[in-house]
């Protein structure tokens, strides 16, 4: 897919939360795209080479139910600079590709999509499945995510993931340092957090996680288990390893401004349950394929 391809598919497919109900679209963004450049280059246009400052914009929210009484805080990037982010993601994506595809075991590595505008390549419930499969002759499992994953991520730790913190702290001009430029342009210049919704957000939230994992496999050794965005499941032959392995976790979090989750974080003793009871009660049930009059 050409850069210009997938910058509208961002617009048109990947600009709304998919949490919205169906009336909400934005089919009509890509229409608008053309007369959006034409607009930015007029009225902030490029001088000796230098990419210009655009105005700080804020996100719209959207709160929806979570789970319990809990819920979960949407966002709706400003149209210009959603474009922006985009348009910058757009042109990196083979780069960015490559470097999702060093994690050895992420689940949700974004590829081009039907009815969003990148998938991941395996879906929430294949999941049980490839842990099942990962997990055999194991005897422990690390079960960790972050904190507040999105809502977390500090914008300058992008770059760092992509080239390394000292490499992008001394070459400002790197494609990594301007997609965080983007990006802190579009919540109002704040670094704290991404917009939880877009498609260009899941995008960054699997750089960093394919940069942990890629961290966490140089200090531990080849890595055993799943990743699904910031969920992790990791199998090993020994206690002592696992721990190993949370605490080689939490320093690499540190080391890019993100948390482990503690309310979430346990090493449980081997064989795990893949799904909840419920979920195994409601199948063995023997429904009946027709309906009674």
């Amino acid at each position: 897919m050409k850069p210009v391809q997938l910058t509208l598919a961002f617009l048109d497919k990947g600009y709304l939360p998919d949490h919205l109900t169906p009336p909400f679209v934005s089919v009509t963004f890509t229409k608008a795209y053309v007369d959006i450049i034409i607009h930015i280059k007029k009225t902030y246009p490029f001088k000796k080479g230098k990419r210009p400052d655009f105005p700080r914009a804020r996100t719209a929210r959207h709160s929806v139910p979570k789970r319990k009484l809990s819920r979960r805080l949407l966002a709706i990037p400003n149209p210009l600079h959603h474009v922006l982010v985009a348009r910058e993601l757009a042109r990196h994506w083979k780069r960015l590709d490559q470097f999702c595809a060093t994690s050895s075991i992420s689940l949700s590595r974004p590829q081009f999509g039907i009815n969003r505008a990148l998938d991941s390549t395996y879906t929430k419930g294949q999941e049980p499945r490839e842990r099942a499969l990962r997990s055999v002759g194991a005897r422990y499992l690390l079960q960790a995510d972050f904190s507040r994953f999105y809502p977390s991520i500090y914008t300058h730790a992008i770059p760092w993931a992509i080239h390394g913190k000292e490499i992008a702290r001394n070459n400002p001009a790197l494609f990594g340092n301007r997609i965080d430029k983007r990006v802190r342009e579009s919540q109002d210049k704040q670094t704290g957090g991404i917009p939880i919704g877009p498609d260009t957000s899941f995008l960054i939230g699997e750089i960093m996680g394919s940069a942990v994992d890629c961290a966490l496999e140089k200090r531990i050794g080849k890595l055993r288990g799943t990743r699904f965005v910031d969920d992790y499941h990791l199998y090993f032959d020994s206690y002592h390893d696992a721990e190993k392995a949370l605490a080689a976790l939490h320093a690499i979090a540190i080391s890019l401004e993100l948390e482990v989750n503690d309310f979430k974080t346990e090493i449980v003793q081997l064989p795990e349950a893949l799904e909840p009871r419920w979920k195994q009660e409601l199948r063995s049930r023997d429904l009946k394929s027709t309906s009674s009059k």
